[in-house]
Order: C-alpha cells, then structure tokens, then sequence
C-alpha cells in the first residue's frame, strides 16, 4: 500500500506540531479522501492511502497545499 509522510511545524510556536489531523484528498480521476492521521510528538503524520498522484494536504480541515504521492512532505501552520 503507498504510504505519505507529512511533517508539520508550528510557525507560533516554533516547534514540531503534536497531535495535528492531516488526510490527504487525491485529484478526481483517482478520487476520494484518505484517511485522517495524526502528527507524533515529531510533528510525523504517516498516510497510507490505496490512490496515488497528486493529492491536496489538509491540515485540521484547512488546505494547506498540494503534493505528489506516495512522498514525503513537509507544510506548517500558524
């Protein structure tokens, strides 16, 4: 099964962000939502996800941006 990592960093407070839902949402010819995962204490949110290509990263149910997948990506919030 592919597999996404997402790394998240917390601009505000300068640090990895702990406990943040990431899930990916893959372009329409390969459709749908992965399912959420949640950031470690390092800021890591491991996706697996059956679709690949090009998927939108939602961060706490906020786009945050686009990727290539299976990858590795990082993004940050405030």
């Amino acid at each position: 099964m592919p597999t996404t990592i997402i790394k998240v960093y917390h601009n505000t407070y300068r640090k990895w962000a702990k406990g943040v839902r990431v899930r990916l949402s893959f372009d329409a010819s390969q459709g749908g939502f992965s399912r959420d995962a949640y950031t470690d204490e390092n800021g890591t949110a491991i996706i697996e996800h059956s679709s690949s290509g090009m998927a939108t990263v939602y961060i706490d149910g906020k786009e945050k941006g686009r990727m290539r997948t299976p990858g590795t990506g990082q993004f940050s919030v405030n």
